[in-house]
């Protein structure tokens, strides 16, 4: 009985401890994470402030974060992308996940992720405890993609979607919506609650309501998003899923084409 009260203390104060905790835009960031994206929209027209776009060299070497301004036509949009990291080779549950907006003429990425401070690294316990804030990272597609591919090593699956344009248009609204929002007011990141795949799923259900229940298994072990989606007739069901992960995974593509002009549409010669 004593262990059960103690217990319940312990889960008491925690509380308490996180409770009293506020986010925040204003801390020193690392220098990847040090801006965040606003957003400025005229009719169809959208002008993006603080597009991240690195250029990465080889594994663990430096790298200089650039920040961009550019704009993009909402009329444009044609599809959207799916993108799965697994951490681990052969441990494909443990991953991240974020999505790629094709335009006519362009990709903008979206990754959703802890922010972290200069002197901080990633959790899921931390994640947890409000220890980081929640970050909407708006970047060139190469960016996100050579990052994790090139500079972490790790294989990616890149799907399209079976989502009309219309329904794409209406989640990067939302996407512009809810980054602005965290300009004006910062929220936690949480490892199991607001992660880089509920936060996706909250996207679906945007535009298709009810299609994702409040839980599911993938946002806690997001490598298995694309399995959700295969069964749900997001990701094409026409050939098995292994056969998709053969035919969307595009490290090598990544590598090839790295310094590419036309990176985003070379790596999709599937």
């Amino acid at each position: 009985m004593t262990l059960v009260f103690l217990s319940l203390g312990l889960i008491v104060v925690a509380g308490l401890v996180l409770s009293l905790k506020k986010p925040s835009n204003d801390r020193v960031w690392k220098e990847d994470q040090a801006r965040i994206a606003k957003v400025k929209r005229e009719g169809d027209i959208v002008y993006v402030k603080n597009v991240r776009n690195i250029r990465y060299g080889l594994p663990g070497t430096p790298y200089k974060t650039v920040w961009e301004n550019r704009t993009y036509d909402l009329s444009k949009v044609k599809r959207l992308w799916f993108i799965v990291e697994p951490f681990h080779p052969t441990i494909k549950a443990i991953a991240h996940t974020f999505i790629s907006f094709e335009f006519e003429d362009d990709f903008l990425s979206l990754s959703v992720e802890a922010r972290k401070e200069h002197d901080e690294e990633y959790s899921i316990v931390k994640g947890i405890l409000n220890e980081f804030e929640l970050a909407y990272c708006l970047g060139d597609e190469r960016d996100h993609i050579l990052r994790r591919s090139v500079y972490s090593e790790h294989e990616l699956y890149v799907y399209p979607l079976i989502t009309p344009p219309h329904e794409v248009r209406a989640i990067l609204e939302h996407v512009f919506e809810i980054t602005n929002g965290l300009v004006e007011k910062p929220r936690f990141y949480n490892s199991i609650r607001d992660n880089c795949t509920s936060a996706l799923r909250d996207l679906a259900n945007v535009v298709q309501p009810g299609s994702f229940p409040p839980f599911i298994w993938a946002q806690v072990l997001p490598g298995l998003s694309d399995e959700v989606l295969y069964k749900k007739g997001w990701i094409d069901t026409t050939v098995p899923l292994e056969k998709l992960r053969e035919t969307y995974g595009i490290r090598a593509k990544a590598e090839q084409f790295k310094d590419d002009l036309d990176f985003s549409r070379k790596i999709r010669h599937f």
